[in-house]
C-alpha cells in the first residue's frame, strides 16, 4: 500500500494589531445571544477528503457596532482553521452595552465540523433535546425585540425564558414562555417567532429540536441630571479663582470723614467668570458707589460642577483700611 503524505500548511490569522488593551472580555454564551446572523463555514475540500473533522475555536474581536473586525483561530484542526476564521468574519451581532454606551468585545467563539455519513438511517420520533448555548451557536438571523412602551414607562427589566420547538428547516415551530415578566412576553414571543436557525444535523439528517430560549431585557443607564444653572459658594472658595481683581478708588470724602470697616457685596458670577450682578449688603455709604464699580469688573475663573460650568451666588467682603491705605 502507498502511503500518501498529505501537507498542510497552518493558517494563523494574527490579531496582536486589532487586540485593544481596553476589549471587553465576554463570556461565549453571552454573546451567542447577542448574535444577528452567522455565515455558515465552507467545508475545505482537501479537510473533507482527509475525514479531518473537529471544533475550531476562534477569538473574535467585536467592534462598537456589532460587526466582527479581527478573528484568529487558537485551537482546531489546521485544516479548517481558515475556513472557520473566514466565516466568523462575516458574523454580526448586536452592539454589546455597557451603561448604556456601546463597547469594543472580545470573546470566543467555537465553529463546529462534522461529515455526514454515507447512507445515514432516516431519523424519526420525538424532537431532539439540545442545550440552548448550543443552538445559540446554529442561529442565522435574529430579530431584535421591541421594548415595550409600558415596560420601558414602569422600568420593567428581565429576562424571558421560552420553551421552543425549531423544525427541520431551522425555523420556530412552537414557542411557549416559560418565565419572565408578563409586560415583555409578548414582545420575546412575537421577536423570536422570526428567528431562523441552520437546520440541527443528526447523523447528516435534519431533526427537530426541543430547546429554551432567553431574552434579556435591560433599559439604558439614564443619563445624569443637567447641572443646576446657579449654585451657592463660599466666599473663600470663590477667591482662590478670582484671575483680575480691580482695587476701588478711594474717595477724598472718605479720607476726610476717617472711614473705616468693611464692605459687603452680594455678586453673582457668570459661565465665563465674569460679574453679572452686584449689589451692596452693607459698609460706609460713602464708599459704596466705587466699590460696586471696581467689582463689577472682576474676573473669575469658570466655577464648574460635574465638569460643567455653572453660575455662582457668592459674596465679596473688602476691609476698609486696607483699601484707604493702598
Amino acid at each position: 500500500m502507498r502511503t500518501i503524505a498529505i501537507a498542510v500548511l497552518a493558517f494563523t490569522l494574527s490579531c496582536e494589531a486589532q487586540q485593544p488593551s481596553d476589549a471587553l472580555q465576554v463570556a461565549p454564551e453571552v454573546m451567542a445571544a447577542q448574535s444577528i446572523s452567522k455565515t455558515p463555514p465552507l467545508y475545505p475540500p482537501i479537510a473533507r477528503a482527509a475525514h479531518v473533522q473537529g471544533d475550531v475555536v476562534v477569538r473574535a474581536l467585536i467592534g462598537t457596532d456589532g460587526s466582527v473586525v479581527d478573528a484568529e483561530a487558537i485551537s482546531g484542526p489546521a485544516m479548517l482553521r481558515r475556513s472557520a476564521v473566514d466565516a466568523v468574519l462575516q458574523w454580526t451581532y448586536q452592539p454589546f452595552l455597557k451603561n448604556g454606551k456601546p463597547m469594543v468585545v472580545q470573546t470566543t467563539v467555537t465553529v463546529h465540523y462534522e461529515i455526514a455519513k454515507e447512507a445515514p438511517p432516516s431519523v424519526t420520533g420525538s424532537p431532539v433535546r439540545i442545550a440552548a448555548g448550543m443552538m445559540a451557536g446554529h442561529i442565522v438571523q435574529k430579530a431584535n425585540p421591541v421594548y415595550p412602551p409600558e415596560a420601558r414607562a414602569a422600568h420593567v427589566e428581565g429576562t424571558v425564558v421560552m420553551h421552543a420547538i425549531i423544525g427541520k428547516d431551522g425555523t420556530i415551530r412552537n414557542l411557549t414562555v416559560e418565565s419572565g415578566p408578563e409586560m415583555l412576553r409578548d414582545s420575546a414571543v412575537e421577536a423570536v417567532r422570526q428567528w431562523t436557525y441552520q437546520p440541527y444535523l443528526l447523523n447528516g439528517e435534519p431533526v427537530e429540536v426541543n430547546t429554551v430560549i432567553a431574552v434579556n431585557y435591560k433599559m439604558e443607564a439614564t443619563s445624569p441630571p443637567p447641572p443646576p444653572a446657579r449654585v451657592r459658594v463660599s466666599a473663600g472658595v470663590m477667591a482662590a479663582l478670582l484671575e483680575k481683581k480691580v482695587m476701588p478708588v478711594w474717595p477724598p470724602d472718605a479720607t476726610r470723614q476717617n472711614v473705616n470697616g468693611t464692605v459687603v457685596l452680594h455678586v453673582v458670577i457668570g459661565k465665563d467668570g465674569s460679574v453679572i450682578e452686584a449689589d451692596v449688603i452693607s459698609g460706609p455709604e460713602v464708599l459704596r458707589p466705587s466699590y460696586l464699580e471696581a467689582v463689577q469688573q472682576w474676573q473669575y475663573r469658570p466655577y464648574l460642577l460635574n465638569g460643567e460650568p455653572v453660575e455662582v451666588d457668592t459674596t465679596i467682603a473688602m476691609n476698609v483700611l486696607m483699601a484707604a491705605e493702598r
